[in-house]
């Protein structure tokens, strides 16, 4: 088995290699620091959604609750005057 000697030529080259993947490696890095911060961006905006939608969802809630009062007011003046224009007939 023989070994090959390593030129200067092969040892430029080799260098070289290895110059780029660092640079490429590096590059990565920064895309990848970049990407994070993005998505940290997107979960504080998603989480103030979401905590809009629970504050409209109460508020959605308890106007529907006014309602459900007011329909029964409603139908509790509706029985007087039903009762009344009924007393009067009679």
């Amino acid at each position: 088995m023989t070994t090959e000697r390593w030129t200067d030529e092969m040892l430029d080259r080799l260098v070289g290699s290895i110059n780029t993947l660092a640079d490429v490696s590096e590059r990565n890095t920064e895309g990848i620091n970049r990407l994070s911060s993005i998505a940290e961006l997107h979960q504080q905006a998603l989480d103030m959604h979401q905590q809009n939608f629970n504050a409209v969802l109460g508020e959605i809630r308890e106007i529907q609750g006014e309602v459900r009062g007011l329909q029964t007011e409603n139908r509790r003046i509706l029985d007087q005057l039903l009762n009344r224009n009924g007393e009067g007939d009679s």
